[in-house]
């Protein structure tokens, strides 16, 4: 993982496959082998990154969490929404993460 200042230079996380801005001009990148998938959750947004999409929902932007054993899906706020899910070693605890950091 890079932290890079926004004043540095930007050019180390051009190629990496997920960055996100962690504080006021500071941002942070992984890299990820592109085979596996990545769910990250932040207090504003869930992100995924997979072999073949990557993208950012904004979690008022989600209307309906399901638990599973395995994981959770959730609905989006759109007309042509599709159910979603994602797979977690804890499916459980990433659940409950994503719920409550959606009620913040």
């Amino acid at each position: 993982m890079n932290i890079v200042s926004a004043d540095g230079d930007l050019s180390e996380i051009a190629d990496c496959d997920l960055s996100l801005l962690v504080a006021k001009g500071f941002t942070t990148a992984w890299d990820i082998p592109r085979r596996h998938r990545t769910t990250v959750f932040t207090t504003k947004h869930l992100y995924f990154s997979g072999p073949k999409k990557k993208f950012r929902v904004r979690y008022d932007r989600i209307v309906d969490f399901e638990p599973f054993d395995d994981g959770f899906g959730l609905m989006r706020d759109a007309q042509t929404a599709k159910p979603q899910s994602f797979r977690a070693e804890d499916g459980w605890f990433a659940f409950n993460l994503a719920t409550n950091l959606a009620q913040m």
